[in-house]
């Protein structure tokens, strides 16, 4: 996405996109160990309206990422 960013309509959305995503990244590599493992348990305990409303933000966001090609 940081590359790409570049050759987009709305190169700060898709740059935006990229810094956020790497920053998931490094947080996840230097997160310890028993906050991360803490942090994937509450995810897979979560109820169905979470998996719902993130597949619903997921979905908008590919289609706003289309859209700005």
């Amino acid at each position: 996405l940081l590359l790409a960013a570049s050759s987009t309509q709305e190169p700060w959305f898709v740059l935006a996109l990229g810094i956020m995503a790497c920053l998931k990244g490094a947080m996840t590599v230097l997160m310890p160990q028993q906050k991360l493992k803490q942090l994937i348990d509450w995810w897979l305990m979560a109820p169905d309206i979470v998996y719902k409303s993130w597949a619903i933000f997921v979905l908008i966001l590919g289609v706003v990422l289309m859209y700005v090609r």
